[in-house]
């Protein structure tokens, strides 16, 4: 079974190239909330973290990653053509939709820049960074239920996955993003800090970043990739033999076997205590 895993910086396993830089000393230029939380880990001698594709690995699955950090909805439909095409029987596809409020610029050169969010240190001062970020809020503003992209980018994502049903994909929203475009499509599935998970994950309050230290990051870290990785996994094991309708969240037993595989799970993760 081999896994196609699309989406933003939640799917981008960018743990391999952190801890290349580390053990080899090329960190300048490089602070991100990502390195620092590696590090951490790093001087408490705890195991390397893990994303949810090492997992995915792990447990036996062949697993093709195309996430890319700060990418936007439209780069994620384009990744569609990396797909190869020759289907193979059993083949599947991970998919998390980021924020329909990014997009795309081309500069002079003809590259692409994604406008991604962060109020620039300029935009009262340059005329083209205002336009370029007051286009980023107008498109927030057009995300929210009755607006333009809500009704328009929405459809085509959940129209997108249906012309792949063949790979009987998983799609999900990370917690920060609206998703309530989302929610209701075929393939939909809620990820560990949704609220239902709230009594059920023991760390709960640990599955990001910043829940889990005092980075100010609201990416998965070690138990937040551990959680998704076992949602993920049980669904491709309930529905790798079976013509399932994609509407994963309204299936009971499939949403009693993610609750029980949740409680089942031992991860061998210890608490970070260095906060310096």
């Amino acid at each position: 079974m081999r896994i196609f895993l699309l989406g933003d910086s939640f799917t981008d396993n960018v743990y391999p190239d952190l801890l290349e830089r580390i053990s080899t000393g090329n960190t300048e230029g490089h602070q991100s909330a990502t390195l620092k939380y590696t590090q951490k880990i790093k001087k408490e001698n705890l195991p390397d973290p893990l994303h949810f594709e090492d997992y995915l690995r792990m447990w036996g699955h062949d697993v093709i990653n195309f996430g890319s950090n700060g990418c936007t909805n439209y780069d994620i439909f384009y990744k569609f053509i990396r797909i190869d095409s020759e289907f193979r029987e059993g083949d599947r596809i991970i998919i998390n939709w980021t924020g329909m409020n990014r997009y795309n610029w081309i500069g002079k050169a003809g590259n692409n820049m994604s406008i991604n969010g962060g109020l620039p240190d300029d935009y009262e001062t340059n005329p083209k960074t205002k336009v370029l970020f007051d286009q980023y809020l107008h498109r927030m503003e057009s995300s929210k239920q009755g607006g333009y992209l809500f009704n328009h980018m929405a459809p085509f994502a959940g129209y997108l996955l249906k012309l792949n049903e063949r790979y009987k994909p998983i799609m999900w929203i990370p917690n920060d993003f609206p998703n309530e475009a989302f929610k209701e499509q075929r393939f939909y599935t809620n990820e560990p800090s949704n609220e239902i998970f709230k009594g059920i994950i023991p760390e709960f309050d640990k599955l990001t970043i910043k829940g889990e230290t005092d980075i100010d990051d609201r990416h998965f870290g070690r138990w937040g990739n551990f959680y998704c990785a076992v949602i993920f996994n049980t669904i491709l094991e309930y529905t790798k033999d079976a013509d399932h309708d994609g509407y994963y969240t309204k299936d009971r037993e499939l949403s009693d076997r993610i609750e029980q595989a949740i409680r089942e799970s031992k991860p061998d993760i210890r608490s970070i205590s260095f906060f310096k």
